[in-house]
């Protein structure tokens, strides 16, 4: 059996690590360390590994190189510039990505087209005189589905099912497989009546996906097609009521998770939220990771940006990221 690194670590009491970094020639390790390392590598006929050392190089190559490449843009059309913040789920996507892009060699700053204040050809002449390339496109305003801009010279990702135009790469949730594992661990705990709300954006950008899933898996795991509605979400409250006074439901499963907070007439049901955050909720839901998807947009774009890869794509790809079920308590008051 060929000799490791690991081997020869064990027989030292040394952390592999430390192994590494003597063989790989680290002047921060001791120089007595050293020779002990390889006088024991000699001694148990240890072979240096050539593609492992040619991708330890590269990867070291990678970090010494990875200075501050620019700026990526965070664009945006609300009607006021710090609109798209009422959104909970942008602000923590740009949140993350403003920890996460340093570390890229890139930084994220928020931009606002506004059709009279702030003109599209506009905020592309101000783009491209600052040399910003690469676009992310967070959840457009409630009623909106598209942005009129040239993104001919941007490498663009969007992280919302709500950007219907243009039609470019992005990074969304799973939807499909979200709730087709919510029903599964809802018949697991004897439900059998579910009910599926959700809000209209949320509604018009999954093009019926979710009612897709939630109306096979009920049917297959329920013994029948599960109930769906949409509506704007200060008005889904009293859709909600209206529907279960005339049906019966035993539990319902929203994106939103407000029942309580911003209802006048609350819903009383077993609750189970599409997106769920278990630091701050008690309920029970759908968790996704709070950088999971900006994580993967941000490598992504930067990918695009070092392939030069620009404009919209014939064929835009569409990532999507399954969360994780939280149990929770389905009765909770939700904050």
């Amino acid at each position: 059996m060929r000799t490791s690194m690991r081997d020869i670590a064990k027989a030292l009491d040394l952390s592999i690590a430390t192994v590494s970094r003597a063989l790989a020639g680290n002047a921060k390790v001791k120089p007595e360390t050293v020779q002990r390392i390889k006088a024991k590598a000699a001694e148990l006929g240890y072979e240096p590994d050539a593609a492992l050392n040619a991708l330890n190089a590269y990867r070291e190559g990678r970090r010494k190189s990875q200075g501050y490449h620019g700026v990526i843009a965070w664009l945006t059309h609300f009607p006021d510039p710090e609109g798209w913040k009422t959104n909970w789920t942008s602000l923590q996507y740009y949140k993350a990505m403003q920890r996460l892009a340093p570390h890229m060699g890139y930084k994220v700053e928020p931009f606002w087209i506004h059709p009279e204040k702030m003109p599209a050809d506009r905020m592309d002449q101000i783009l491209r005189s600052r040399g910003i390339r690469g676009i992310v496109l967070p959840s457009f305003p409630e009623g909106v589905e598209e942005m009129v801009f040239d993104f001919s010279h941007y490498s663009v990702v969007a992280i919302s099912e709500t950007v219907l135009q243009p039609r470019v790469h992005s990074v969304q949730k799973s939807a499909f497989f979200d709730i087709r594992m919510v029903v599964k661990e809802l018949a697991t705990l004897g439900y059998r009546r579910p009910l599926l709300a959700v809000h209209t954006p949320y509604h018009q950008g999954m093009h019926g996906v979710h009612e897709g899933a939630f109306m096979m898996s009920t049917q297959e795991l329920m013994g029948h097609s599960g109930s769906t509605i949409h509506a704007r979400r200060e008005l889904l409250g009293h859709s909600i009521e209206q529907f279960v006074s005339e049906h019966e439901i035993d539990v319902v499963v929203s994106t939103v998770k407000e029942r309580y907070t911003t209802w006048q007439n609350p819903v009383s049901l077993p609750w189970v939220s599409l997106n769920l955050h278990p630091d701050q909720d008690r309920g029970a839901g759908v968790v996704h990771e709070g950088d999971q998807i900006p994580k993967v947009a941000l490598e992504h774009l930067i990918s695009m940006l070092h392939r030069g890869e620009v404009g919209l794509p014939a064929y835009p790809i569409v990532m999507r990221l399954q969360g994780i079920w939280h149990r929770g308590d389905l009765n909770s008051l939700i904050q």
